[in-house]
């Protein structure tokens, strides 16, 4: 994916999460757990961004059900404490405006921040940040679940805000579970 070695900012990890069931039980969308391929896919990524040396210190996620569990998968699975987890209520069901207020609350306390989600948030955020094309699936999906988009921040001292406006990121690389 694209690299600018001239940029030295903080990594953003915009993660969605893994796949969520669908019983047949009637669950509020809020409450759905990850489904077995959720469960197999979570620790697989969380592997391969250990391989590439993408380990957060701060994991913004989700009060759902499924994101929670996929945040809490990733922590063990780098090994990171469980307090390294904030559960942010405006994740859910967030707009870009709304996750790139959330982030501009964190960013400036983490080198390595992930951020948890869901879509289309998620997508409307990496587009927004990202100048350059992104790859799509063959069906023309960004974010699948599970897959997780590092990006590499501009740092302006003191300015969360700006370091968080429409095409200040440069994406490091985009991985799906399935392409793994």
């Amino acid at each position: 994916m694209n690299t600018d070695p001239n940029n030295t900012g903080k990594i953003l990890l915009l993660a969605r999460h893994a796949k969520s069931a669908w019983g047949n039980e009637v669950v509020r969308d809020f409450d759905r757990p990850l489904s077995t391929r959720g469960l197999e896919d979570a620790p697989r990524m969380a592997a391969w961004l250990r391989g590439r040396k993408f380990v957060p210190d701060m994991l913004l996620c989700s009060p759902a059900r499924r994101t929670r569990e996929t945040a809490t998968i990733y922590a063990d699975t780098l090994g990171l404490p469980a307090n390294s987890i904030i559960q942010e209520p405006a994740i859910y069901e967030a707009s870009r405006t709304e996750l790139i207020r959330v982030l501009q609350r964190y960013i400036e306390q983490s080198q390595c921040c992930m951020l948890v989600g869901h879509n289309p948030g998620l997508d409307a955020v990496l587009e927004y940040l990202c100048p350059t094309a992104l790859p799509l699936t063959d069906t023309g999906k960004l974010l699948t679940t599970a897959a997780v988009a590092a990006l590499q921040l501009r740092v302006i001292p003191a300015n969360a805000t700006a370091m968080l406006e429409r095409g200040t990121a440069c994406l490091l690389v985009l991985q799906r579970p399935r392409e793994l």
